[in-house]
Parts: C-alpha cells; structure tokens; sequence
C-alpha cells in the first residue's frame, strides 16, 4: 500500500512513504480520498465502491449492504479520525474483547461470513478533506479471485460473527 514506516501511536499512523508516488497511501496523502477512481502503479485502478456515513463504523459498514464488485481486488475503508463516529483503534483477527478492537469479517458472494486479516493505519492528508485531515485506513491483507459482491463488517471484538 505504500507505507515504508509507521510510528508507535494507536492505530500506528504512517510517516514513511516508498517511492511509488502510484501507491494508495501516497494517493490518498497527497488528494485522492473521495475520488471515484484512482489510477495505481501495473496500471491498476482503485475504484470507489461505496460511500456511508453515520455514527457507528460497524453499522455504518452494514448498512452498506452488498457492495458490487465486479474485479479481483482488494477492499480498503477509510472513515476519518476526530469525528463523532464510533471507530476501532486495532484490528484482531479472532473475537477475544480486546478494547476499542474490532475483527475483519467479509461475505463473499452470499457464502456466509468468515473472519478476514487486514491492518489498520492512519494517515495525515496533505489537504483535509471534508475537514478531516487525518484519516484511519482499514486494509484488508487478502484479495478475491472474482467476487460479485461481498458484504464487509468491522465487529467490536466482544461481539460474534454476523449471520
């Protein structure tokens, strides 16, 4: 994604950037959060699937419904730091009531939801946007091989799989 070093905050913010200027993390550092398709390095495109808004990011995300996707790819949410919403401060990979943690759980296709790795960064844009000028980054570590659509959830982790 782009990040060559991080520092020791909670959720770890990045201050290093590798030289890819194509890289997501510059992308957005540098204007591109809310843009409908940015142009990546291997001439791959990051395309906006959803925009949610509310007050709580695990609801927000379910409200969401079943995002189309029409491409392998891989999902990346980005909600911004300071504002009202709830939001998590670490990822965990298994329901253990870690504070402020939430787990990855992704339905693929309608197939049920299953438990997902990801990282969870922040990073502060060159240029707030919509007045926010730091934003955390969920990234998910794997891809879908083709997906039409998946269903994506960040559960405190004192909750349980979603149905």
């Amino acid at each position: 994604m782009g990040a060559t070093s991080v520092n020791s905050d909670t959720p770890p913010e990045v201050t290093g950037y590798s030289g890819n200027t194509e890289s997501p993390y510059y992308k957005f550092k540098t204007g591109d959060v809310g843009s409908t398709s940015i142009t990546l390095a291997g001439s791959t495109t990051a395309t906006l699937r959803a925009t949610v808004s509310g007050s709580n990011l695990d609801t927000v995300l379910q409200s969401a419904g079943t995002v189309s996707s029409v491409t392998t790819g891989q999902t990346i949410i980005l909600f911004p730091s300071g504002s009202d919403m709830t939001v998590p401060n670490s990822i965990q990979e298994s329901f253990n009531s870690v504070a402020n943690g939430a787990v990855p759980c992704m339905d693929v296709d309608g197939n049920g939801f299953g438990i997902e790795s990801g990282e969870l960064h922040s990073l502060t844009l060159d240029t707030a946007h919509l007045g926010y000028s730091e934003w955390f980054i969920f990234g998910r570590k794997s891809r879908n091989s083709s997906a039409s659509g998946f269903k994506i959830r960040l559960v405190a982790a004192n909750g349980s799989l979603p149905t």
